[in-house]
């Protein structure tokens, strides 16, 4: 009979020992839950993300002009402006006169380099320059670039005067516009004396060094 009292109290024990344990276990679990140890996954489909340079939420749906710290960043610099910025252009003369062959002898075109008496601008040389320098514009868009240079404008005095086949001649990385404008403003010029040879009025080739410079 003892026996019989002494197996049921172990029994009991034990059964008491096992409870305890059962309800240790689901304590701890709970814990774990309420300390943020256990993390749940968001549901599919959440579009909510995190802003890298802030930690806050950020809806992917808001455009980068709502986010702050998403907005991107403009780093083209400014391009300078040229207000007041001026264009100068003027002939070399002397360069004119210099460059001119010394043979008196028509090409297959019957076009003269050199006569006795070369073409003469109504006015002279002095009226010359200032035919130039009056009318030709420099171009905005050449003063925007910084665009200067010399160029060197081929054209021919027929027998009536008048200015013809116009054309720049120098192969080089002077502005397109610059050399544009030269060849319009030459193609309309006034009529010139025409060159002789031998008192005989003929075509005669003329090439006309114009520089270009920006000024303040």
């Amino acid at each position: 009979m003892n026996y019989a009292k002494n197996d049921f109290r172990a029994l009991l024990a034990a059964v008491m020992i096992l409870a305890g344990s059962i309800l240790t276990g689901c304590q701890s679990n709970n814990s774990s839950y309420d300390n943020g140890s256990i993390k749940s996954e968001p549901p599919a489909g959440d579009a909510t993300t995190m802003d890298s340079t802030q930690g806050n939420p950020v809806n992917e749906s808001m455009t980068s002009g709502d986010n702050v710290s998403d907005r991107p960043v403009d780093n083209t610099a400014a391009m300078p402006t040229k207000k007041g910025t001026k264009g100068k252009a003027s002939i070399n003369i002397k360069r004119m006169n210099r460059d001119r062959p010394s043979m008196m002898v028509p090409d297959a075109e019957g076009v003269y380099a050199r006569t006795d008496i070369m073409p003469l601008y109504p006015g002279g040389e002095k009226a010359l320059q200032q035919y130039i320098e009056n009318n030709i514009e420099y171009p905005q868009e050449a003063i925007d670039q910084g665009a200067e240079g010399d160029i060197r404008i081929a054209f021919t005095v027929n027998e009536k005067g008048k200015v013809t086949n116009v054309k720049a001649v120098d192969d080089n990385n002077t502005e397109y516009t610059l050399k544009q404008e030269a060849i319009d403003v030459i193609s309309k010029m006034p009529d010139w004396t025409p060159g002789t040879v031998k008192g005989k009025k003929v075509k005669t080739r003329l090439y006309m060094p114009i520089s270009f410079q920006i000024i303040e």
